[in-house]
């Protein structure tokens, strides 16, 4: 790929990024809910508290304000609070990569040590049982959903295994995070 190529690509990114997050905000904007209410939980806050939390949000600007304030602090790198966990997202997301990385290079190591010798087989023995069965296997792999496959093998592992804990992570040190 040419290097004026690349910049091609790399500027059709730029519309497409801003259409994603035009329609998810669009989106966020009109599910049914309150982010304050969401935020301050049970506890019983007064309309001060409510009023002041909305302020501190943006959420009394009008939503096309909201939208470029929110490109604009996102074309920076600064994501805003995270609703749920009260913290900024940066933080969140950034306190999630090590497990990410791990889930990934795991899987890539299932995938390999699993499709290579498969693979092999099925081309050794050409149209045989264990062609059918890699070939079917393979198209499962690609069909299934990610996020159905993950919760088939929460099931299987965590459920009812027992091998593995059904939410957190196990660290190196054996403990559940």
């Amino acid at each position: 790929m040419s290097p004026l190529a690349l910049v091609e690509r790399l500027l059709q990114l730029i519309p497409v990024l801003l259409g994603i997050s035009l329609v998810v905000f669009v989106m966020m904007t009109l599910t049914p809910g309150d982010p304050v209410e969401v935020m301050l939980g049970d506890a019983l806050a007064t309309d001060e508290q409510r009023e002041i939390l909305t302020r501190e949000m943006g959420l009394d600007r009008p939503a096309p304000e909201r939208f470029l304030h929110f490109i604009a602090n996102a074309a920076s790198g600064e994501f805003g609070m995270s609703f749920h966990h009260r913290r900024p997202v940066t933080e969140v997301i950034l306190e999630r990569v090590p497990a990410t990385i791990e889930l990934t290079v795991a899987a890539m190591l299932v995938a390999l040590l699993v499709g290579i010798p498969l693979g092999v087989l099925a081309a050794v023995r050409r149209d045989g049982p264990i062609d059918r069965l890699a070939t079917g296997l393979a198209l499962l792999g690609v069909s299934m959903p990610g996020f159905w496959f993950g919760i088939l093998l929460i099931l299987l592992f965590a459920v009812n295994l027992g091998w593995l804990p059904v939410a957190g992570r196990i660290g190196f040190s054996g403990e559940v995070s």
